[in-house]
């Protein structure tokens, strides 16, 4: 007769794994340092009310969206909207770009929210101090809505974020507002594995066989990433993503004509002539329903203002509003 027993023992394996990064996505870097790092620049989406002064109790408001995109944008997007239900609001948003595939994911759930974008950043004063007792820090302690004011000058929406604005039923990009774009980039990502199993064996005939291995836990080491050849399948995903956004394919050979260590800022003419601005309309008249006055007029180097790389050609000579016009209020228009 067979003498069986059940013996539980653990086990400590290395294996070691490689991973390719989605298309086009930002740096992932290690590190606790580097970790508190990427989430300060992340992308932090909220509902905003207008802070303007007498607009209570209707002040307008609208969605926020600046930083970097990364894995928390997609979750904050469904968040917010879901807490809006029926209610519909415009999108102001101001980014460097980011992950592409969680970028063509909110570009898809905006247009199925029939949402607007414009390009621009929201100014949030601290609700710390004695302002903390104004009424628009007060309600926003109450409801998670943030106090604040739009802020087109010098907004832009580059990389990765040209695919959130190209979701907009109405892609809003300001006299003083910008869109850069370039090549995808891919990161591949390698590294060890240090998982530690629980083996389940019996014995048959004085010999042990294992029955059972579980994973108990699992460690990364020794990561590293580099960058890898983006294949030609991930250009034909985004020109399907923007003719599905009704952004027309004139706007991939000037993506494919950048390298990605460059910005190619588009001009007015390209913006209009690819679709991926359907108005030159500020946000400051999209969020709060105002037409600017007469601005002081100026240069702009983009250089200067993005730190764009020296390879990167400039901006066509412009001339934009010195600093954010007052505005006259008129009646809204949504």
């Amino acid at each position: 007769m067979r003498r069986m027993a059940l013996l539980l023992s653990t086990a400590f394996l290395l294996a070691a794994t490689a991973a390719a990064g989605a298309d086009a996505v930002g740096e992932r870097s290690a590190g606790a340092t580097s970790g508190k790092l990427r989430q300060l620049m992340s992308m932090k989406v909220l509902r905003i009310k207008s802070d303007a002064p007498g607009c209570e109790p209707n002040c307008p408001e609208w969605i926020s969206a600046e930083g970097m995109i990364d894995e928390s944008t997609l979750p904050q997007f469904k968040k917010v909207l879901k807490e809006l239900g029926a209610k519909t609001l415009p999108i102001l948003i101001d980014s460097g770009g980011g992950l592409v595939d969680e970028s063509l994911a909110i570009g898809r759930l905006i247009r199925a929210h029939g949402l607007d974008i414009a390009v621009s950043k929201t100014v949030i004063p601290a609700c710390a101090g004695p302002a903390a007792e104004t009424e628009g820090c007060r309600q926003a302690k109450a409801h998670a809505i943030v106090p604040g004011h739009p802020r087109s000058y010098l907004a832009r929406c580059a990389s990765s974020c040209a695919f959130i604005l190209a979701g907009g039923v109405h892609r809003f990009v300001g006299p003083a507002a910008f869109v850069g774009v370039h090549q995808l980039k891919t990161i591949q990502t390698s590294a060890q594995l240090l998982r530690k199993y629980r083996i389940e064996t019996r014995t048959e005939w004085g010999i042990p066989v294992e029955v059972r291995r579980v994973l108990i836990s699992e460690k990364r080491i020794n990561e590293k990433t580099s960058v890898a050849r983006t294949p030609d399948s991930a250009y034909v995903k985004v020109a399907k993503y923007f003719a599905e956004m009704g952004v027309t394919d004139g706007v991939m050979p000037i993506i494919k004509a950048t390298p990605n260590a460059s910005i190619h800022w588009m001009t007015r003419a390209e913006l209009k002539a690819t679709a991926m601005s359907t108005d030159a309309t500020d946000a400051e008249s999209i969020a709060l329903g105002t037409v600017p006055r007469s601005p002081v007029l100026q240069r702009f180097d983009s250089r200067k203002e993005f730190g764009a790389s020296p390879m990167s050609p400039p901006l066509p000579s412009v001339l934009i509003p010195s600093a954010p016009a007052k505005a006259a209020p008129v009646a809204p228009t949504r």
